[in-house]
């Protein structure tokens, strides 16, 4: 929602408390969604998805990523899980390649949430088969643990 004031309280130069009640009415009424719908169709793509995520496509192989320590997952470092996502096929390395829509990272757990070791804390997904064990050593490898809870901070740095 905050991202979505923002861009609207820009856009219309209105104050942020109104841009963000504006942003709250679009999703609890549907427009959003609506929105949304005619983003993917604009794109090629089937809108009924957010109808039925039977529709989507569904990978054929997962991983699980298990904690290797217990403790509060403090930080990601974001361009790491996104090397890891387009290792799995859910983007480009070149712009001839093809995009696997099924694959993807889910996150079972996220920043500021306690992890035991031996936890599932992520599963990797695609429909390729791929170096898995060393993709999920990767995305271990992005994740900073620490023994106290990280104090919250904003999605949304702003400059």
């Amino acid at each position: 929602m905050v991202l979505a004031a923002d861009m609207i309280m820009l856009g219309k130069n209105i104050t942020y408390e109104k841009a963000y009640h504006m942003a709250e009415m679009a999703v609890e009424n549907g427009t959003a969604l609506e929105k949304f719908r005619e983003f993917i169709e604009a794109h090629g793509g089937n809108p009924d998805i957010t109808k039925d995520y039977s529709l989507l496509p569904v990978a054929i192989f997962s991983y699980d990523v298990i904690s290797e320590k217990s403790g509060f997952i403090s930080a990601a470092d974001s361009q790491e899980i996104g090397i890891c996502a387009l290792n799995l096929g859910a983007g480009r390395k070149n712009k001839n390649d093809d995009i696997d829509y099924s694959a993807g990272i889910v996150f079972n757990k996220t920043v500021g949430e306690y992890a035991d070791k031996g936890e599932c804390i992520m599963t990797l997904y695609s429909s390729h088969e791929c170096p898995f064990e060393e993709i999920a050593a990767r995305a271990l490898n992005a994740l900073d643990f620490s023994n106290e809870k990280p104090t919250e901070n904003n999605i949304i740095l702003m400059n």
